[in-house]
């Protein structure tokens, strides 16, 4: 590995061990829980914090040790032709799926989003997305609104007309 590269790689390993550090540092500062049974509000981000700490550091090692990986240079890892036209329907889809959201529900916000994030994948069938967008979008929605009581409005609502 180039000696720049080698110094980007372990400047990029410090940073994702200080953003662990500050990470570690915020979740000290989440108030415990009346009743704390050790599941309460602390243990995810200390877990997501305590997991990029230990990834940090094994980065950091294997940069400073001139391993880090290039996947530049590696054809198996190089990136798929067209990346910018994918990346272009993924930001279509979370536009989608955002602007969407508030004015026709759940519903059409999530299947719109499906399909645009489905052809950044490299879906061919629009319609084939669309469909399978449908059906798991209500799935989705029958499970969080119906069954767990979670208010996310109707499945589609227009104005005044409302479905779900």
């Amino acid at each position: 590995m180039s000696s720049p590269r080698k110094a980007f790689a372990v400047a990029a390993g410090i940073a994702m061990f200080a953003a662990a550090v500050a990470l570690l540092a915020a979740v000290a500062h989440i108030p415990k829980p009346v009743l704390d049974d050790g599941l309460g509000p602390r243990m995810l981000p200390a877990l997501v914090a305590g997991f990029l700490l230990v990834l940090a550091m094994g980065f950091t090692q294997a940069a400073w040790q001139g391993r880090a990986p290039d996947a530049v240079n590696d054809p198996e890892d190089a990136p798929d032709p067209g990346g910018l036209a994918r990346a272009g329907w993924l930001i279509a889809g979370l536009v989608a799926l955002f602007s969407l959201l508030a004015f026709t529900g759940v519903g059409l916000a999530g299947i719109a989003g499906f399909a645009l994030f489905a052809r950044a994948f490299g879906s061919s069938s629009f319609p084939r997305a669309l469909l399978i967008g449908t059906v798991l979008t209500l799935i989705v929605w029958a499970l969080f609104d119906q069954l767990l009581g979670v208010q996310l409005g109707g499945f589609i609502h227009v104005g005044n007309w409302r479905l779900g």
